[in-house]
């Protein structure tokens, strides 16, 4: 019986120290009038969220709709996420990839049925998180309920 509770807190102690991968928390296909961009452009956009309690580094991280391209649009080095924050980048095909400023993907949005969104490790093979996503409505952003991490 010792066993199984010292067995317990280890576990728990464990996973309490283990590091969350950042997520695709929310994304929009068809940006009619949502938010603009630095050129007053209004381009899709994906939001990545950074569920861990310390500040996360998403250098080298890559962002694709290309599920045959795991490495399409990387993310540049020196860009972080704050603890429990958010970061947005326009998926506009401008293909801005300069830290500190507003970065947009080589890539736009599908508001099509069945198209593809991943956030890949730096290794350039481990997709950390997907969607293949239903038909896309303008100014509705999407994201499965389970990734709606704002308290109210």
């Amino acid at each position: 019986m010792k066993f199984a509770v010292y067995l317990s807190v280890i576990l728990s102690a464990a996973v309490l120290h283990c590091h969350a991968s950042p997520v695709i928390s929310e994304f929009l296909t068809v940006n009619g009038e949502s938010i603009a961009d630095e050129d007053g452009d209004f381009p899709d956009w994906i939001e990545l969220h950074n569920p861990d309690t310390t500040a996360d580094d998403l250098s080298g991280y890559y962002l694709t709709d290309d599920p045959a391209n795991l490495v399409q649009w990387q993310i540049p080095a020196t860009t972080s996420i704050s603890a429990g924050g958010y970061f947005l980048i326009f998926a506009s095909d401008k293909n801005r990839a300069i830290a500190g400023s507003e970065l947009h993907t080589n890539f736009k949005l599908s508001s099509k049925a069945n198209e593809y969104i991943a956030l890949v490790a730096p290794d350039g093979t481990t997709i950390v998180d997907e969607f293949t996503y239903p038909l896309q409505d303008e100014d509705v952003s999407y994201a499965s309920p389970s990734r709606l991490f704002r308290s109210t």
